[in-house]
């Protein structure tokens, strides 16, 4: 269930951190540091020898949250680091894990989530359950120490099911060549590369400018329309994106990535949410041959 409370969106009860703690310790730790600071007389040696004492009391304890969701730890384990994100599991939650994006505003919020019903209405259990908020938070958050200071940055944050076994980039050459699971990838990537052509067929006959780009992150499956799937030398080069994911029944595609939203997307979207629409994306599918 998600809510939304002025400017904040609540998952559940009590799964958001309370804005008052939040802002409570850093209001201590920028006392703090201003003091220490403030002695221009001392090195930044004795800053730095005298920090951990002064400070104390502003580090959050292990129980507090990483970020504003109150079911995050500090001690949550980091399973991915990509060049503008960082991917989480959850101590406290098995079943979901979470992204925070370095860098995002308002409109990449809308884009993504709207980007994500398309996807989720068009291509369905190919994409996992997943949500979205936004929050300005310290990039500094839990370093013990600081030595610039830390700074507010808008930060999206995703969060979604996880999906159990994994990614391509942990499978043994086998289990990259077992058909039953190429035969599965070669009909998501068809379904996906389907949908392009769907909504770039919506676009034109709209005749939009900027049209609603669903490109997904699958490294070189996301830039082909077809893949040589029975050629053992492409498969083993080719097949090691970590946004595939397999979990010996379903294949996932867990990275959706963001833009900013306008007009034009707009319309879009607006086309494609419409029922008569999707009746013809069945249509679609059905005359391929895929399920």
């Amino acid at each position: 269930m998600r809510l939304k409370k002025w400017y904040k969106y609540i998952f559940g009860n009590n799964s958001i951190l309370r804005e008052e703690d939040f802002l409570q310790f850093f209001k201590n730790y920028e006392q703090a540091l201003k003091e220490l600071l403030s002695n221009k007389n001392a090195t930044n040696v004795e800053i730095l020898k005298n920090t951990k004492d002064k400070l104390k009391d502003c580090f959050l304890p292990e129980e507090w949250p990483r970020n504003i969701l109150n079911f995050s730890s500090v001690k949550d384990k980091k399973i991915w680091l990509g060049q503008d994100s960082v991917v989480f599991e959850f101590q406290n939650v098995s079943w979901r894990i979470y992204k925070e994006w370095q860098k995002a505003n308002k409109e990449n919020l809308e884009y993504i989530i709207k980007k994500y019903k398309v996807l989720k209405k068009y291509l369905w259990n190919l994409i996992p359950d997943s949500y979205f908020i936004i929050w300005e938070a310290y990039e500094k958050f839990f370093k013990r120490w600081f030595k610039n200071g830390a700074y507010i940055q808008s930060k999206l944050i995703t969060i979604q099911r996880k999906v159990k076994w994994k990614d391509l980039t942990k499978f043994k050459k086998e289990e990259k060549l077992n058909k039953d699971f190429l035969q599965k990838l070669e009909i998501a990537h068809r379904s996906y590369i389907l949908l392009k052509i769907f909504i770039e067929q919506i676009a034109n006959k709209l005749q939009v400018k900027d049209k609603l780009d669903i490109k997904l992150d699958l490294g070189l499956l996301s830039k082909i329309d077809k893949w040589e799937f029975s050629n053992p030398e492409f498969v083993l080069k080719h097949l090691i994106s970590p946004n595939i994911m397999y979990d010996g029944k379903n294949i996932y595609f867990i990275d959706f990535w963001f833009w900013s939203w306008n007009q034009d997307k707009e319309k879009v979207y607006q086309e494609l949410i419409k029922e008569e629409n999707y009746k013809k994306w069945q249509a679609i599918l059905n005359n391929s041959k895929l399920y």
